[in-house]
């Protein structure tokens, strides 16, 4: 992940990404083959903005569905979201079967530890 490619997401939705989640993505530590780079946490510009292409998907479930940015999925049924208007950076899943919506990590820092 580039800078030009981080520029070209925030473009796109015309938002701006948390610094965590940009120096994440920036100095991305996972390997090509492991869960977190194929379904957590991809660093393909391509699949973050397709991932995100319904941003208000949330709309029935959150208040504000436009302040979360899709990040990734378990592979399954969850898909992670990071909050883009709290500094911390928490980390938020979302089960399509239930529709439960809840906090999986306090701050990104945390999320990174907990997929790694």
């Amino acid at each position: 992940m580039t800078e030009s490619d981080l520029a070209r997401i925030e473009s796109q939705f015309e938002i701006t990404l948390p610094p965590q989640y940009r120096s994440a993505l920036l100095g991305y530590s996972f390997a090509n083959d492991s869960w977190a780079n194929d379904c957590a946490m991809p660093n393909d510009v391509e699949v973050i903005i397709e991932i995100n292409e319904d941003r208000n998907f949330l709309s029935k479930f959150v208040q504000n569905p436009m302040q979360y940015f899709h990040i990734g999925s378990d592979g399954g049924e969850s898909y992670y979201y990071i909050d883009l208007q709290n500094p911390d950076c928490p980390v938020y899943s979302f089960d399509l079967e239930s529709g439960r919506f809840a906090k999986e990590a306090s701050n990104f820092q945390l999320w990174i530890v907990q997929i790694q």
